[in-house]
């Protein structure tokens, strides 16, 4: 059985964090790290897993899901 996706969690905190008041421009880095920083230890994910997600690659199952 496969694991659940932790990209739902990770929306829900990055929303805030790219939200919040006096916010400056982040790299993709950094707003991994911030979100991580949120997160439970179970719901973390690395910066491969973000960009993963951030490629679009249509061919990726989790991708085939979010984006249509």
């Amino acid at each position: 059985m496969a694991r659940p996706s932790k990209i739902d969690r990770f929306i829900e905190v990055a929303k805030d964090v790219l939200f919040r008041d006096g916010l400056m421009l982040l790299t993709d880095e950094e707003l991994v790290y911030e979100v991580n920083k949120r997160l439970k230890e179970k719901d973390k994910i690395s910066y491969r897993t973000f960009a993963i997600w951030k490629s679009n690659n249509e061919n990726h199952k989790i991708i085939k899901h979010y984006v249509k």
